[in-house]
């Protein structure tokens, strides 16, 4: 039960989405029993980092697809189609202008979480489990930071959305 629950806290620490910031990193002590349980416990912990990085490239490449093609295929035609025909698309212009810019900041931000976890999977937890558990507290706030990318670019297509129907219902198209 206690080897089921340390491998849970490794894993919950990678996959939250609540970031820390660099001075709480700082005040966090490891007691001897979480040192002993990070060694123990680090053939699991490895292989899970090694299906999370798997399961992550793959949501990775699947998002960015998604992404290009609403900003590439979706919003950079319509605002052009709007704008030939002379009609004032400036609103729909200027959020597929940020959506773009999010999809910028995503794709560096993973890239700054997947070389996290790359150097994660790098450090011996059973020789080295401070340095393991600071980088996995790294790559946690950093997997963070995508996850709250994630969340804009979300919220600027449903803002995207809303500006078309309400464009349309102007345009009575």
């Amino acid at each position: 039960m206690r080897r089921l629950s340390v491998v849970l806290l490794l894993a919950a620490a990678i996959v939250s989405a609540s970031p820390a910031s660099a001075s709480e990193l700082d005040a966090r002590v490891l007691t001897d029993a979480q040192i002993d349980g990070i060694q123990r416990q680090c053939p699991a912990a490895k292989q899970r980092l090694r299906e999370l990085h798997a399961a992550d490239k793959v949501l990775r490449v699947n998002m960015m697809q998604q992404y290009e093609w609403i900003s590439k295929r979706l919003m950079a035609p319509l605002n052009s189609r709007i704008a030939l025909n002379g009609l004032d698309g400036v609103a729909l212009s200027a959020t597929s202008v940020s959506f773009a810019s999010q999809v910028d900041a995503f794709r560096e931000a993973y890239t700054r979480y997947d070389d996290a976890t790359g150097q994660l999977r790098g450090i011996d937890c059973a020789k080295e489990p401070v340095r393991f558990y600071a980088a996995l507290e790294a790559a946690r706030v950093l997997r963070g930071e995508v996850d709250s990318i994630t969340k804009k670019l979300a919220e600027t297509g449903k803002q995207y959305r809303a500006q078309v129907d309400e464009f349309a219902k102007k345009e009575g198209v």
